[in-house]
Parts: structure tokens; C-alpha cells; sequence
């Protein structure tokens, strides 16, 4: 039996709502469910430290951040450009 670092990861309609490292004392492979607080969840990370499972799931959520802010900025600047119209 070997202890494992793994970042756990929920995801609902394509969109990351929840992460959590754990340390498991299981071996476990990716896409494993897990329930931890009535909340099942999938591994999504598999580490050899819990430094390392963290700034990977670190890098998760600010790359969703990064394709949301920009999903925004381009939903703001349409809404814009049709104010613009209707006040010509």
C-alpha cells in the first residue's frame, strides 16, 4: 500500500466548480470518483508531492479564469457595439 497526492476535481456543464488535493492512503488512477463530503468528485491530478498536485490544479483554474475572462470581454464588447446601434 502506497500513499498517493491527488487533486480531486468537479466539473458540471464543462466548467471546473470545485477542487481539493487529498492524500490518499490508496493507490489511485485518474478518473477515479471519489465522494468526500456527499460531493463525488473525480481525480484529475496524480502527484508525487502535494506542491506539485497543487500548482497543477493551480494552473486549472487560472486557465478556465483565463478562457471566462475572455468569453466576457467578447460578450461586453457585443453588448457594446449593439448600445452603440440603438442610441445611433
Amino acid at each position: 500500500m502506497e500513499n498517493t497526492h491527488v487533486g480531486l476535481v468537479k466539473i458540471e456543464d464543462s466548467i471546473i466548480t470545485k477542487v481539493k488535493y487529498m492524500h490518499s492512503k490508496f493507490n489511485r488512477e485518474l478518473g477515479d470518483t471519489m465522494t468526500i463530503d456527499g460531493v463525488a468528485m473525480r481525480v484529475g491530478v496524480i502527484g508525487s508531492s502535494k506542491n506539485e498536485v497543487i500548482d497543477a490544479l493551480n494552473d486549472f483554474i487560472r486557465n478556465q479564469n483565463s478562457i471566462i475572462r475572455k468569453q466576457n470581454k467578447a460578450a461586453n464588447i457585443r453588448l457594446n457595439l449593439k448600445i452603440l446601434n440603438l442610441l445611433k
